[in-house]
């Protein structure tokens, strides 16, 4: 009863909108996405998030490693002053019953801090060549499609999903049974403890690989029992498959089952969180679920895939479009390699591309491999990977690999000179810079404690100058394609932005739209920005995810 009316609440941002003043938030995807029910329109060029411009500062790096981005932590890590979090003081039936006072104090400390930590940050903005301009003229857009992403949700198919778990659990039992049967009694699945030793110490089927562990067990990891395959007698190699194939049902059935059905809203939707500050190159991260790790479907005619990666339930399925809709997915081909083609500027790779040839079947000609481990060459060897690391990833012995490697290098010589040059400047300079400017801070190239993984550093250097921009062309063509929909009027009532996930970017539209937004789309994404080889997107439509990804 103490609360304000909200028809004075929406007076009040009424005016503020009108006034063109600057928003300043924290988080303010929360808001944005809250606020759209009640009419709150602020213009893109009137908000100001604080979270996103402390992320951009951060360089991908606080002092302790991580990115807490709360404004609690915020306040006190820059500012030097407590700040009280929502969860202190908020009741367990919601902000409404928490007592006025404390709510008061709460919200006029939040306002205060939040204040305070942009005077903080826009001070700090112009200390890095075009911070200022990526944080306004890329950031702050894409946190009006991250609340429209929220506000918005993906269909989800729940009859879908539990047939796939009861299909799942049945094939479990099948599995555990034929274990059973091998072994002559119950093959301990759920328990490494009691695997291991009966793997290693009771049937002694296999060839423990390392040192037995702390607790005097050989362990009984994937990488592990991948080694068995080649290594255990037959009985012991069945069962390795066997416990393999029981592991990929496990992990579905646990976490892409009955888990997403608990995440969705009375209207059908799934509605997750995509946070724009949660990762150090750029990329979204999501939670609630994390979208990120949806499996992808499994070509089951891949002859690198093995017996038990295939033939497993397609959780994209269940993601579907709204009546009278489709989705549209669409993502670009060979984001990584044409980026390192622009960066390196290796003339068979610009020549390639320019040509629109077939670039695996190019490596696979010049190492000779099949066009599938050239494939697999071309996208390890970029980061740098050595011929062990590849020998180990792509499954053929080490002089193969080594003769993969000088092949790759000799037909690509100017990727290893880019490379080489990527290493001097995150030696000398710290950090590496993205293609819009962004900075990530690499600081374990400059420390002598950490010389004994360079290495690793140095490629943590290449793949964060890739996969970063990367995130930054895909988070250009969604800002682009979202204000031209705004600027046709469309957006929200004919298309909607649904999801990004990794390279790809999932719409919903009104089946009367679906051609124009496809198109739109392949525009947006074709000229995001200008490269020296071409930018290639394909977008595809149908009833679910599944379908749409082509």
């Amino acid at each position: 009863k103490e609360n304000l009316p909200l028809v004075v609440v929406n007076e009040v941002v009424r005016a503020i909108e009108q006034s063109k003043r600057p928003v300043v938030m924290h988080g303010g995807r929360f808001d944005l996405a809250m606020g759209w029910k009640e009419g709150w329109r602020f213009e893109e060029n009137q908000l100001i998030d604080t979270q996103i411009a402390r992320w951009l500062l951060c360089r991908g790096v606080t002092p302790k490693g991580h990115l807490p981005m709360s404004l609690k932590t915020c306040s006190k890590r820059d500012l030097k002053a407590p700040q009280i979090a929502i969860g202190d003081v908020m009741d367990p039936r919601g902000f409404q019953y928490t007592p006025i006072e404390k709510a008061t104090k709460y919200a006029v400390l939040d306002g205060k801090r939040t204040l305070a930590l942009w005077e903080w940050c826009d001070s700090r903005l112009d200390e890095f060549t075009g911070f200022r301009k990526e944080f306004f003229d890329l950031e702050m857009p894409i946190v009006r499609v991250v609340a429209h992403m929220k506000r918005h949700g993906i269909g989800f198919d729940v009859a879908w999903v539990k047939g796939a778990y009861e299909r799942i659990v049945e094939e479990m039992k099948e599995v555990q049974a034929k274990a059973d049967a091998v072994i002559g009694g119950t093959f301990p699945m759920t328990s490494p403890a009691a695997l291991s030793t009966m793997m290693f110490d009771e049937l002694k089927w296999w060839v423990p690989q390392g040192e037995r562990g702390a607790s005097g067990r050989y362990s009984t990891a994937a990488a592990i029992l991948l080694v068995q395959v080649d290594k255990a007698k037959p009985r012991g190699v069945k069962l390795v498959k066997l416990l393999l194939r029981w592991r990929k049902l496990e992990a579905l059935r646990s976490r892409y089952t009955l888990s997403l059905v608990g995440c969705v809203d009375s209207d059908g939707k799934i509605r997750a969180q995509f946070n724009q500050a949660g990762t150090s190159t750029g990329r979204f991260s999501s939670s609630g679920p994390n979208l990120q790790n949806i499996p992808r479907p499994t070509d089951d005619d891949d002859p690198t895939l093995a017996s038990w990666e295939k033939n497993l339930p397609p959780i994209r399925q269940a993601f579907v479009a709204g009546a009278g809709c489709k989705l549209i997915d669409i993502d670009y081909s060979q984001i990584e390699l044409r980026l390192v083609a622009h960066f390196s500027r290796d003339p068979v790779l610009l020549e390639a591309y320019r040509n629109g040839e077939d670039i695996h079947q190019i490596t696979a000609d010049s190492i000779g491999s099949s066009r599938q481990h050239a494939k697999a060459v071309n996208f390890a060897l970029i980061y740098g990977q050595s011929p062990f690391g590849l020998a180990h990833h792509i499954g053929v012995n080490q002089r193969e690999a080594e003769k993969y490697h000088r092949g790759y290098f000799r037909k690509y010589g100017a990727v290893k000179g880019w490379q080489r040059k990527v290493e001097q400047v995150a030696v000398r300079e710290g950090y590496v810079r993205m293609i819009t400017g962004r900075h990530r801070c690499l600081p374990a190239l400059q420390n002598p404690k950490s010389r004994g993984h360079y290495n690793a550093n140095v490629r943590e250097a290449i793949n964060t100058k890739v996969q970063g921009s990367a995130a930054d062309l895909i988070k250009i063509a969604m800002r682009n394609v979202f204000n031209l929909w705004t600027e046709k009027g469309v957006i929200d009532e004919q298309v909607r932005l649904l999801s990004q996930v990794h390279d790809e970017v999932i719409v919903e539209a009104e089946d009367a739209f679906v051609e124009e937004a496809a198109a739109d789309l392949k525009h947006c994404f074709e000229n995001a920005v200008q490269l020296r080889v071409p930018l290639i997107a394909e977008p595809f439509w149908g009833d679910n995810w599944l379908e749409a990804k082509g």
